[in-house]
């Protein structure tokens, strides 16, 4: 685990880490308890480049947090921490710990278009999550013969009428 602290509206903390291979992030933010459900800190996820991956602001009531996985290439990253807004911020010490796993069948960012889409083999059983309502996710499959695709797409049980995902088969040449 990494510590650190917010010494006034102004101040950000970076952190530097390296995937030595492709596969599933997690970061785990943790405080003591602050008696306010407004903001205290904004964490961000970045890459080495400096385009925004994921960001999460805390409050004071949510001691610990943890970002929804990511599956990244292999590379190095950095993790912004810092007052929410320059507005709201707190001085008390805060934790953070980033934990990856290498897996071979968790998405990989950046695959939101075919030119990026994610090389996957048949009947085997891929994860993966929808950052914002921006993102999308591409995957490629070679098939030796002509028939019948099924797509068994799974997710964990949400509280909506509301669609949430669109799953969609394109041809090698864009075609739906």
């Amino acid at each position: 685990r990494y510590y650190g602290n917010i010494m006034d509206r102004n101040d950000a903390d970076y952190y530097q880490f390296r995937l030595a291979t492709a596969g599933k992030v997690t970061l785990n933010f943790k405080h003591p308890y602050r008696a306010t459900a407004y903001g205290q800190w904004s964490v961000s996820l970045y890459t080495s480049g400096g385009s925004l991956i994921y960001s999460m602001d805390v409050d004071g009531f949510t001691t610990s947090k943890s970002m929804t996985p990511l599956g990244l290439p292999a590379g190095s990253y950095y993790v912004k921490i810092r007052g929410y807004q320059y507005s709201y911020w707190s001085s008390a010490t805060y934790n953070f710990a980033v934990a990856s796993s290498s897996t071979s069948v968790w998405e990989t960012e950046f695959n939101d278009a075919m030119g990026t889409a994610d090389h996957i083999n048949l009947s085997t059983r891929y994860y993966g999550n929808i950052m914002d309502r921006n993102d999308a996710d591409y995957y490629w499959f070679n098939r030796s013969s002509s028939g019948r695709i099924t797509i068994n797409f799974q997710h964990p049980y949400r509280a909506t009428a509301y669609g949430q995902w669109i799953v969609s088969l394109y041809d090698p040449k864009g075609n739906l």
